[in-house]
């Protein structure tokens, strides 16, 4: 786990075992909102440049988005090399890469999602939304398969 990953874990986890007071979690909230936006990498021309030689179909925004929810070396995405997905969406370029990962990993062939960017917080929570910076899809089907209702059965 990369050191960055983990030090944004840690106010979460307090939350939810109830350690930080009323306060403590209203300080951990400000502080994770204001410094979240600090630790985002975009991957510069490299990551570019991967997207290229890996076949994704894509459009450069390049970084985009607001002070508060920053999008970092933006693309817009159309398909991957051996996967199409249901519409074009647009992440940070390294949230691409690390989607395509797991996309060929696990042979996907298609799947639909509602979305990517949504500068707003997380239901309930008060923490930024992963969605404010390009850093997450909403994934709903799998090659067929719905998420929701097809989730631990013993298929594909």
């Amino acid at each position: 786990m990369k050191l960055k990953h983990f030090l944004f874990a840690i106010p979460v986890l307090l939350l939810m075992a109830g350690i930080a007071g009323k306060f403590f979690k209203q300080e951990l909230v400000t502080a994770y909102n204001t410094y979240r936006p600090m630790l985002l990498d975009g991957g510069g021309e490299q990551c570019i440049s991967e997207l290229k030689e890996r076949g994704v179909k894509f459009s450069f925004i390049g970084d985009t988005g607001s002070e508060a929810c920053p999008i970092k070396n933006a693309v817009k995405v159309s398909g991957f090399k051996n996967t199409q997905p249901s519409s074009p969406f647009l992440l940070s370029c390294s949230t691409v890469l690390t989607l395509d990962d797991w996309l060929s990993e696990n042979s996907i062939k298609s799947f639909s999602h509602l979305g990517t960017i949504n500068c707003r917080k997380m239901r309930g929570r008060g923490f930024q939304s992963e969605h404010s910076y390009g850093t997450a899809i909403d994934i709903t089907v799998v090659d067929g398969a719905s998420v929701e209702k097809d989730w631990g059965k013993a298929n594909a």
